[in-house]
């Protein structure tokens, strides 16, 4: 078993401090077995969020590992051979939690121990992105006792990580390669290796659309940036966050000096289609942090224990991506912080998680020093249209600090909505002509910024109904 650093991140990127300790893992199983000495681990647990790399990295290091001379046929295995073993999800079998009804999974849980134990030839890399569920009994010493969580968070990380992916794919001007390269890897922030591989993807799809032969094929910068989501708050209109959050985090020294602390979290609250979950998108790219998402199915758990546990989880990486913004969309916050003493239950579940939630709060907001509290850059948003239904202690000053309420844009905002979407259709000049715009605006009063964006969307397809080989979209009204 021969895997070298070289080999394996010239294929995953953005990985090498991990790929150098597994390597160093690997090279420890190998000695152990080549002399017939017990051995120190059975193998790891690769975990991260879904499109982290986990997957990649671990066919890259098994493949890696596997001499030519080798056929692995039907799960035959050479016990004088050492070898990998990739189990994907491995939460799936290892889950001990499982109801009465498993009985299958619960023998391949106890098979499972029984291999590790027991196969001292094979070392074992198991991937999840539900690392709280995997249990103790799994991860003790001697069996997968390093779990190693995959994150791409830096620019450099993603530097990495674009010029494997574009290496293969012809960029325009050769001189101008790197610079396209790291400004890709500037404006992508948050994206995760498989977001980076989609946006290749389909920039690469829209460029061959367009050219006669492969030969021609050439991204170009602005090819990507037609292929970014990027969300600036101007696109939305003024919510004057620039006072409240923008300059604290982005020059807190004088915050400090003051003897003030930036605010540690924010409520955006609003109708629905108002652009609650865009200003997050905007907020995080205007602060340049990274983004982690909450989704309360992951979080929220009838076993007791396991709520609190994911929780903490998640604070925890937030705490390992700083500067980070971890956001409890609508669906999250509404379910995870409800008052407490509203919902009933046996286990009295929704008080143990607002209590979990109060505690993790105050506790990552714990600072000892001011060189520590200017290090701390979490930020916490929650979203939600029914902020009466929170628990108050979730929303006092200390927590969810700056309450933001986002309502149906007036007439000067609708206009800077339409303007900001019709920029990015091709369409007539006699559409965004001021008054025809003045017209639409007129049209749209108590509109969402949403039913205005789904407007421009639904013209757009209609005029291209009507002409299948129309290039402009004309916006019309009865």
């Amino acid at each position: 078993m021969c895997v070298k650093v070289e080999s394996v991140t010239s294929r995953v990127g953005g990985m090498r401090s991990v790929v150098t300790k597994i390597v160093q893992q690997l090279d420890n199983f190998g000695i152990a077995h080549k002399n017939n000495l017990q051995r120190p681990s059975a193998g790891i647990i690769l975990a991260g969020s879904p499109g982290s790399g986990k997957s990649l990295l671990a066919k890259t290091i098994s493949e890696e590992g596997k001499s030519e001379e080798i056929l692995i046929k039907n799960f035959q295995i050479d016990k004088d051979k050492q070898q990998i073993l990739v189990l994907e999800e491995i939460e799936v079998i290892c889950n001990q939690k499982l109801g009465q009804t498993a009985h299958v999974e619960r023998r391949l849980y106890g098979l499972l121990l029984t291999l590790l134990d027991e196969s001292l030839n094979t070392f074992v890399i198991g991937t999840t992105n539900l690392e709280h569920n995997i249990p103790s009994q799994v991860t003790r010493a001697g069996r997968l006792d390093k779990v190693y969580n995959l994150s791409i968070q830096t620019w450099e990380q993603r530097l990495e990580v674009l010029e494997i992916m574009l290496q293969k794919i012809p960029l325009q001007g050769v001189e101008d390669r790197n610079q396209i390269i790291q400004i890709l890897a500037q404006r992508t922030k948050g994206y995760s290796p498989a977001d980076l591989q989609n946006l290749c993807m389909r920039t690469f799809l829209r460029s061959s659309s367009r050219s006669k032969s492969l030969e021609e094929i050439g991204l170009t910068l602005k090819g990507f940036e037609d292929e970014l989501t990027k969300i600036t708050p101007s696109a939305l209109g003024e919510y004057h966050l620039k006072d409240t959050l923008v300059q604290p985090f982005k020059n807190p020294s004088g915050i400090y000096e003051a003897g003030i602390d930036p605010p540690k979290g924010v409520l955006i609250y609003g109708p629905s289609g108002v652009g609650k979950s865009a200003l997050c998108c905007a907020l995080a790219n205007e602060l340049d942090m990274n983004v982690i998402l909450t989704e309360s199915s992951q979080l929220r758990s009838m076993l007791v224990g396991e709520s609190e546990k994911a929780i903490a989880n998640i604070f925890s990486k937030a705490r390992q991506s700083a500067p980070c913004i971890l956001v409890f969309d609508q669906a999250s916050i509404d379910n995870l912080a409800p008052r407490r003493g509203s919902r009933s239950s046996t286990e009295n579940t929704s008080d143990r998680i607002v209590t979990s939630l109060l505690i993790e709060m105050d506790g990552f907001q714990a600072k000892e020093t001011a060189a520590q509290r200017q290090t701390a850059d979490v930020l916490v948003v929650a979203v939600t249209n029914r902020p009466e239904t929170l628990d108050p202690a979730i929303v006092r000053p200390g927590r969810l600090d700056v309450h933001i309420s986002i309502d149906l844009p007036d007439s000067t905002q609708r206009l800077k909505i339409l303007k900001g979407q019709l920029a990015k259709m091709p369409v007539d000049a006699a559409v965004v002509d001021d008054s025809f715009l003045g017209f639409l605006v007129d049209r749209t009063g108590g509109w969402s910024g949403a039913q205005i964006i789904n407007m421009c969307k639904e013209a757009a397809l209609i005029a291209l109904r009507q002409s299948i080989r129309a290039q402009k979209a004309s916006i019309t009204f009865p």
